[in-house]
């Protein structure tokens, strides 16, 4: 089966290629009024989403869909792809393409949060700890943080403070990495991810 005979059959197309191939995987299908496509294209926007007369959305993904955990960015918002969708994990639909272009920063930070997790839990075997111990814990250490940010009203701000003791180990931490610049190299690599994304 082809790409034309694809769209021909089918209500919903999922496009999921590079950004630079997205024009010609595209161009001169039989799209129909009744169809939605789905891109997960990073930094493509729906203006080149030639696609007419069928509908276009913006989606993006991060590999824990295989396991139905990703935190999953949406615009426009189409109820009928929604159940669909939220089998990928938690769907948040999003105002307009800005915000989407912001948000998906988000799904690199995805990958430097997996990044975090393999150097703390290397630094740990190297200091003696199982390597499947080392694993298990980091790796639940950040989903459990990422829990408690997300299911708590307070801001995350005061969050971190009734966290932090005096004195203790996880402001000395943090004391260490803002000496090394973590929080400015944050942002930075944030406002470098976005700038590729718009430009």
């Amino acid at each position: 089966m082809d790409n034309d005979d694809l769209v021909r059959r089918a209500d919903v197309v999922l496009l999921a290629v590079r950004p630079a191939a997205v024009a010609g995987a595209i161009a001169g299908l039989p799209w129909r009024a009744d169809q939605i496509v789905i891109s997960a294209c990073a930094g493509v926007p729906l203006a080149a989403m030639t696609v007419a007369p069928a509908q276009a959305m913006r989606i993006m993904p991060m590999t824990a869909a295989e396991i139905g955990a990703s935190p999953t960015i949406c615009f426009p918002d189409l109820p009928q792809v929604r159940r669909l969708l939220m089998a990928l994990g938690p769907l948040i639909p999003l105002r307009n393409e800005a915000e989407f272009e912001v948000a998906t920063v988000s799904a690199a930070a995805y990958g430097w949060a997996q990044e975090l997790i393999r150097r703390t839990a290397d630094w740990s075997v190297a200091q003696g700890l199982a390597p499947d111990t080392a694993r298990q814990l980091v790796s639940g250490t950040f989903v459990a943080a990422g829990a408690l940010m997300a299911a708590k009203p307070e801001p995350m701000a005061q969050l971190l403070q009734e966290l932090v003791t005096p004195g203790g180990i996880t402001e000395r931490g943090l004391q260490v990495l803002e000496d090394h610049g973590m929080g400015a190299g944050w942002e930075a690599a944030c406002a470098a991810v976005l700038h590729k994304l718009t430009h």
